[in-house]
């Protein structure tokens, strides 16, 4: 819980300082860290989990090779869903046509991209090979380049940070279950694959300049993507002191993704359809703290980030250690998510984050029946 709440305030002080420490950037950095507060206050007075064994099985294997071919089987179905065959795949004015295709229909048509279930499965894909018994660098390699590629091929960042974050998050459950002490040396391969094929996915979504060069991967887009990262902060700054006064959404936004199945409201392309112009660039992604405030009021997020870590220490005290893993694999992944948006905005990314938490709690967590884990 210590570690969400340090990953919340970094997030929110990378935010001030894209912004210039701009009175909206520091406004969303103070309305966060009052919000994130029960998690820490949690932490310093819950026992930590119960410590345990890092299940390796003939079952827990398999699921691994399933969940790859699915995740490769969705590259696969993706572009003949554009049009295309799975020869241009290999060529380099192949991958640039199926990506041009796939921002044509995003914008111009307002499709969305991809199956849900088999994005979903991207991400489980990324959380199983994190806690593979090998090198880390082929478990991030086998857990990643699928979601790289189709993150690539759709021009969409999104899907490959939430791969990042599924791999991150099992990464640190390591940390959690087995005492071991993550370093940030680390996350280095990690980021190694990451940025340049996140860079090259705003490559291919911008093609080629009306002077006819290539876009210059290095200076602006690696503007872009900080921008991508931190400069809704900015957006939910401005939006936060506009709003201060509204309510109440009950949910709508929070859980736009499950509601829209239901037949309860209908997902906006980006949610939000309002843009703004943050450091010279629009967008509309504002975190996942407006969808909070926006649902349940400005109090609203202190109040169920209090709920939530209350249920936390509930299933701790109660020595129901594999419910708390459950609970913590999804505030994990809630956190490293928040700079975009929440857990339950992409069917994909909740049924994922779900089947996460439940194989967690069941499949790979032995817990031992006295020592408990560090704090983390």
């Amino acid at each position: 819980m210590r570690l969400c709440y340090i990953v919340t305030i970094l997030f929110a002080i990378g935010g001030a300082v894209f912004n210039d420490f701009s009175q909206a950037s520091m406004l969303a950095f103070l309305f966060i860290a009052v919000s994130a507060l029960p998690l820490l206050i949690c932490a310093l007075d819950t026992p930590a989990l119960v410590s345990g064994t890092y299940v390796q099985s003939s079952r827990l294997a398999a699921l691994r090779l399933v969940f790859l071919g699915l995740a490769i089987i969705n590259v696969v179905v993706f572009v003949l869903g554009q049009g295309f065959r799975i020869a241009d795949l290999f060529s380099p004015e192949g991958i640039l046509q199926i990506a041009q295709q796939a921002t044509a229909d995003r914008y111009e048509l307002g499709s969305t991209s991809g199956n849900p279930l088999l994005v979903c499965a991207v991400f489980v894909n990324a959380f199983l090979w994190a806690g593979a018994r090998m090198p880390f660098l082929f478990a991030l390699l086998i857990g990643l380049i699928p979601a790289a590629v189709y993150s690539i091929l759709s021009t969409e960042k999104w899907p490959l940070y939430c791969a990042m974050s599924f791999f991150l998050t099992n990464v640190l459950l390591l940390r959690a279950i087995e005492g071991r002490r993550l370093g940030l040396a680390s996350f280095g391969p990690a980021a190694l694959l990451a940025v340049p094929a996140a860079l090259l996915s705003l490559v291919m979504r911008q093609g080629i300049s009306e002077g006819g060069a290539a876009v210059d991967a290095s200076g602006e887009l690696t503007y872009m993507l900080a921008h991508y990262m931190f400069g809704g902060y900015e957006a939910f700054g401005q939006w936060l002191g506009a709003h201060y006064d509204s309510c109440c959404t009950l949910g709508f936004y929070t859980f736009v993704g499950p509601a829209s199945v239901l037949g309860l409201g209908e997902r906006q392309q980006g949610v939000f359809e309002e843009n703004i112009v943050v450091q010279g660039l629009e967008t509309n992604i504002y975190t996942a703290w407006r969808y909070l405030a926006e649902d349940f009021s400005i109090i609203g997020p202190i109040l169920l980030v209090s709920a939530y870590a209350l249920g936390y220490r509930y299933c701790v005290l109660s020595h129901k250690p594999r419910a708390a893993m459950a609970l913590f694999t999804i505030l994990v992944v809630a956190t490293l998510l928040q700079i975009n948006t929440t857990v339950f905005v992409h069917n994909s990314v909740a049924l994922a984050a779900l089947a996460c938490a439940i194989a967690s709690g069941t499949l790979f967590y032995k817990p031992h029946e006295s020592t408990r884990a560090d704090h983390i």
